[in-house]
């Protein structure tokens, strides 16, 4: 009996022992994301919702956007992405799920090595002509604001599903991520992107980032796979914003922001699988005439999960609580 106890305590140790270093070796080895991610498609939905907070601390009105986008990667380089946008809806100031008739199954492409502008000056090829005179399924024209935030929708997109999360061209990035724990200062640091948008996000308008750090923070299992969890930190930006609210009317904005999440990427592909973010903005903005202020609080928060090709094609508009 004694031999036996003797015999299951030390298959225990052994199984302990072998448990233990087994996570040893996955926390301490190296992870490589300067690969080139694998040639394929891929199905998102992502939904940005935009609370509005009163000065005594009270939310008040609550907007909420869903994207589905089909993204595909088949030049063999990892450089050029070819994306489509099946569906937009929105529902603001809780009115009402709309569809956005003019953004359905529009295509557009972007090359990564080509400092995310093209020719035009437009971020990640993404058209500013779209998002003119947007008009929802019953013909309501989009608000200026609500307009700005579908266009950003897109810029968010990439820069967490591609500036942050692949390889930068340009200088530091993701690949400078070895092990769990490291920390890196992304090259996009202290840049200042343009934001104007057609006619009623006037040339001038501008986002600076601040410093951005990105953190090697450990690893998850989604979809039943491996993967590594990167958080970002955009530290203290700032952005102007000069719109014309109306024919009229004329209104300059000037804010700070500060925004930061986590990217999980799948150890394999490279490709993110999940991507939450979490922003609070305030601001104010200055109506030239007549003479008004207006100050807001924002908090906004963005969730992007990888999907079946089944769920992109139903595209529901069921928001993700």
């Amino acid at each position: 009996m004694k031999r036996l106890i003797i015999l299951a305590l030390i298959f225990v140790s052994f199984e302990y022992l072998y448990a233990q270093s087994s996570s040893d070796g996955l926390l301490l080895k190296e992870y490589g994301f300067s690969r080139t991610r694998e040639n394929g498609i891929h199905y998102y939905k992502m939904q940005t919702d935009v609370i509005n907070i009163s000065p005594d601390g009270k939310k008040t009105t609550r907007d909420v956007y869903t994207l589905y986008l089909a993204v595909s990667l088949n030049d063999g380089k990892g450089d050029k992405y070819d994306i489509t946008c099946k569906k937009f809806f929105v529902n603001l100031k809780s009115g009402g799920i709309k569809a956005l008739p003019g953004l359905n199954d529009w295509k557009y492409s972007f090359n990564k090595t080509s400092d995310s502008r093209n020719e035009k000056g437009e971020v990640f090829g993404i058209n500013h002509d779209k998002f003119e005179n947007l008009k929802d399924e019953n013909g309501n024209e989009i608000p200026v604001e609500s307009s700005y935030l579908i266009y950003n929708s897109f810029i968010d997109f990439h820069a967490l599903m591609n500036a942050f999360s692949e390889k930068s061209p340009g200088g530091k990035g993701i690949q400078n991520l070895k092990k769990i724990g490291d920390r890196v200062v992304h090259d996009a640091s202290y840049s200042q992107p343009p934001v104007n948008l057609g006619k009623r996000v006037k040339e001038g308008s501008y986002f600076k980032n601040g410093e951005i750090v990105l953190s090697f923070k450990g690893l998850s299992v989604v979809n039943g796979n491996p993967a590594a969890i990167v958080n970002y930190d955009s530290g203290e930006s700032s952005f102007y914003m000069k719109t014309m609210a109306t024919d009229k009317i004329d209104a300059e904005t000037n804010g700070r922001s500060h925004y930061l999440g986590d990217i999980y990427i799948n150890i394999s592909s490279l490709w993110p699988v999940k991507v939450e973010l979490s922003e609070f903005v305030v601001s104010e903005t200055k109506i030239i005439s007549p003479p008004i202020e207006i100050h807001a609080s924002v908090e906004r928060t963005v969730v992007i999960n990888e999907i079946s090709k089944e769920e992109y094609e139903n595209n529901s508009p069921r928001w993700i609580y």
